[in-house]
């Protein structure tokens, strides 16, 4: 089974990520930080220099999730890898926080406190992408570069914005769980439930980040481990070298002349043209974008892979509304499964005008009352609704759609005399 069309959308698994640290071995990990902390902090200087440590091993646990996530394991880790070496990454984290800080003072002192607090505000904006680039790139200098940072959010396009608005929603759950707790006397009970909410939305934070790098693998050229033979030939070979070197740099422009330099002479290589369409649509070139992905799309509905198709076909859509595959029968499967994934508008802007260019073809009834049933169901429009349907009652009285027809014109009317 391919793994790319099996991942299920991270706002479908949001349970699941409140539930992540309660299960064992995270529940472990948490329980035993809040005993730590809280036994540490209570015993004096030494003790409080100790708990630093403490600190430092969960901070190093919640990247082992973060990365252990993106790979798509669900459960988290714990072995004695996971929590032995590699404690480089809470540090670095640490010295971006500094770096920023720096930064902004010195931003202040020389531009003033609006452009400090603008500077500051794009940062915080900026966070969980500098997170994500640090745990895939273990690199000080990327977590900080702004053209990497910038690139991973357009790539994400408005998954990043629905990340960016669950991670905040988790913020503030943090802040009232503690500002609860703190408002009790002080306590070992209430420390113990202070930091065990402390470790506990951490995880739940660093496996959400893990898991939108799993599903959007592919916009952001990050290939899981362990998806076995099936993606082992998918390394890039030594031709694509320089757009390797222009992706690591950030230059979209100059990686997407030298994928489509390489695609010429592998036209029927789909993971890369993919890529080299997610690349164009970056660039904003609405142009590009059409011309490739009328081809592409094609190409995916030869080799059964329709969602895909159904992505392209949207990001084509967006451009340019009047946008239309390649040929008649790929209208059908690609509306049937915009109406599977929900995207009604996008079908039926889709099917919009197909009778002019195909008035003969043995799709048109179907789609029309598929549009019809859209119009009708999602997108409240039962006028436009309607019309469709008497010009299929007209066009097509012996056609096996009549009985759906009647049932849409019977439901639509009742339903206006109400």
């Amino acid at each position: 089974m391919d793994k790319r069309r099996s991942i299920t959308p991270f706002w479908n698994r949001l349970p699941h990520f409140f539930l992540y640290p309660l299960l064992p071995p995270a529940l472990f990990v948490c329980a035993g930080y809040a005993i730590l902390h809280t036994w540490l902090n209570r015993a004096g200087v030494i003790g409080w220099l100790f708990s630093l440590v403490v600190i430092l091993v969960l901070l190093k646990y919640a990247y082992e999730v973060l990365s252990h996530t993106t790979d798509g394991h669900l459960r988290a880790p714990f072995s004695a890898d996971v929590m032995i070496g590699g404690y480089e990454l809470p540090f670095k984290q640490a010295a971006v926080m500094i770096a920023v800080y720096q930064m902004t003072n010195v931003i202040g002192a020389n531009l003033g406190s609006r452009a400090a607090l603008l500077f500051s505000a794009l940062f915080w904006l900026a966070l969980p992408a500098s997170v994500i680039v640090l745990a895939t790139t273990r690199s000080l200098l990327n977590a900080l570069n702004p053209f990497l940072l910038i690139g991973l959010i357009r790539r994400l396009d408005w998954a990043y914005a629905g990340l960016y608005g669950l991670l905040y929603c988790l913020q503030i759950a943090w802040q009232n769980a503690l500002g609860w707790v703190y408002s009790h006397p002080y306590s070992s009970m209430y420390s113990l439930l202070a930091d065990g909410a402390n470790a506990y939305y951490l995880l739940v934070m660093f496996h959400l980040m893990g898991y939108v790098i799993y599903q959007y693998h592919e916009a952001l050229d990050f290939k899981p481990e362990g998806w076995g033979e099936a993606d082992a030939g998918d390394s890039s070979p030594p031709e694509l070298a320089l757009y390797e070197t222009f992706m690591a740099r950030g230059d979209h422009a100059a990686a997407a002349a030298e994928l489509q330099y390489f695609l010429k002479t592998r036209p029927h290589d789909l993971t890369r043209r993919l890529r080299l369409h997610r690349l164009i649509k970056m660039l904003d070139d609405s142009a590009a974008l059409c011309a490739l992905g009328r081809d592409l799309i094609a190409d995916l509905l030869a080799g059964k892979q329709i969602r895909q198709a159904v992505e392209v076909l949207v990001d084509c859509l967006r451009v340019n509304p009047e946008f239309k595959p390649a040929h008649e029968a790929h209208y059908l499967p690609l509306a049937e499964m915009l109406k599977v994934v929900g995207d009604a508008t996008s079908a039926v802007r889709l099917i919009h005008g197909f009778y002019q260019r195909y008035p003969d073809s043995e799709h048109l009834p179907r789609l029309y009352l598929m549009a019809a049933g859209m119009l009708f169901e999602q997108l409240h429009q039962p006028a436009q609704a309607v019309k469709i349907l008497d010009f299929l009652q007209a066009r097509y009285p012996g056609h096996a759609i009549q009985p759906e027809v009647r049932v849409y014109q019977k439901l639509i009317k009742g339903l206006a005399r109400l």
